[in-house]
């Protein structure tokens, strides 16, 4: 039976391609396994979201995963999509369990406390009376936690990068080599996280891909010594970032308006329309959906888009269910590229300084040099390139190698990718 190790390598872009040929990881994959130039990811493009789509084949209108964060927007600071069980439907960490196939999972996001064999969850602590021990023991694998931590905590430094992922592959390679899971799945972050905080094409961010590639290869050298022939290795993304100009504050618009209010911390109270950020995109919820209000709300969003120049489309609901999104939703707006929202109102409407970040993403991913990237390399795939696929692809085509039955994915086995044997 087929196995497989997958990296996920966070907000590695098709446009980093240029770097590949000079990485000895990234080039084998290349010449010597299959190659996607690029992926179409989900809209938005967040990690959660993608995730939850890589590992379900749907679109975040299917898995509920529509976000990042949940809205909470009577909290300081809203919780994440963490938990497995938030995820509708199936994946193919619950396909392989009812095949009895063995399962990891090293910071996976959406699958803290997730029915997973080896799971170290990706979480942290939002409330003043927790701690990171606590919310990792709580929603992993405690022992396995407990003995991870033990021998390889001294790599840590909190959520530092490379450290943070240094430790993730040093978890990663000792359960591959004492347990030998089936179906292995892995989350690095160093890439996305140099990139929000110097640019997408910064001087770290070429750092940051070459510890990827190092990953990579010592990847490679487990599968070729300890794979007894019968383990694959996947590489793939989730979505591209884009340099930052522009911030915008909606829900200060909303506030000047009487739509919502807050409290003197700025935490919202109460509201009758309210933005969701989203990165480069956000949602509109309103609680009057008649059509008297909904043109009312249009007209709004015309306005605060003829004020700030920042804003490329405006979708209602049923379109953005179409486009595999929210269909909960008033309106989706997507910004221009280098402008993006702001959550908080404590602030101008439009910040052109002090950016939280120097990059983002979250925005429709139809855009030109804005795609993920996959490889495949090992007895299942064949030496071979596409020049473009879908994120939703990867879990029909991943369940297809390991004889998984994936019930509703949307997406479609690559097999162009596929040697015979990987398809019977």
């Amino acid at each position: 039976m087929h196995k497989l190790i997958v990296l996920s390598l966070d907000a590695l872009g098709d446009t980093d391609a240029v770097h590949f040929e000079k990485m000895p990881g990234f080039r084998r994959l290349i010449e010597e396994g299959a190659y996607v130039k690029r992926m179409r990811s989900v809209f938005p493009t967040l990690t959660y979201p993608c995730h939850a789509s890589i590992i379900t084949g749907r679109y975040p209108k299917d898995t509920g995963i529509i976000n990042n964060l949940l809205l909470q927007p009577s909290k300081e600071n809203m919780d994440w999509y963490w938990y497995e069980k938030d995820i509708q439907g199936d994946t193919l960490f619950r396909a392989a369990k009812r095949r009895e196939r063995s399962t990891a999972a090293f910071l996976w996001p959406v699958s803290a406390n997730g029915n997973i064999d080896y799971n170290i969850a990706e979480i942290i602590p939002h409330r003043p009376w927790h701690t990171q021990a606590m919310v990792s023991g709580l929603n992993s694998n405690l022992p396995l936690l407990l003995e991870l931590d033990q021998k390889y905590g001294h790599l840590r430094k909190g959520l530092q990068q490379p450290n943070l992922d240094d430790f993730t592959e040093a978890c990663m390679h000792h359960v591959l080599e004492k347990h030998d899971p089936d179906l292995t799945m892995t989350h690095f972050i160093a890439v996305d996280d140099y990139k929000h905080r110097f640019g997408a094409n910064a001087p770290e961010v070429v750092e940051a891909i070459t510890s990827y590639d190092a990953r990579i290869q010592k990847a490679l050298h487990f599968i070729e010594h300890f794979g007894r022939g019968q383990t694959s290795l996947v590489v793939l993304s989730d979505h591209s970032h884009i340099d930052l100009t522009t911030g915008l504050r909606l829900n200060k618009f909303f506030l000047d308006r009487g739509l919502l209010t807050v409290n003197p911390k700025g935490i919202v109270q109460k509201y009758e329309v309210i933005m969701h950020e989203a990165g480069g995109s956000c949602y509109i919820y309103a609680k009057n959906q008649s059509p008297r209000a909904m043109t009312k709300l249009r007209d709004l969003l015309e306005e605060f888009a003829a004020q700030t120049g920042g804003i490329r489309s405006i979708l209602t609901a049923k379109e953005a269910e179409v486009r595999g999104t929210d269909p909960d939703c008033t309106f989706l707006l997507d910004a221009k590229d280098g402008y993006y929202f702001i959550q908080d109102v404590n602030g101008e409407i439009i910040e052109e300084t002090d950016h939280k970040y120097a990059a983002n993403h979250g925005y429709d991913p139809d855009r030109m040099g804005y795609s993920a990237v996959f490889f495949g390399y090992g007895p299942a795939f064949r030496p071979t390139s596409l020049e473009d696929a879908r994120l939703i692809d990867i879990a029909p085509t991943l369940s297809r190698i390991m004889d998984l039955r994936l019930r509703g994915a949307a997406g479609r086995v690559m097999e162009e990718i596929l040697r015979p044997e990987a398809m019977q």
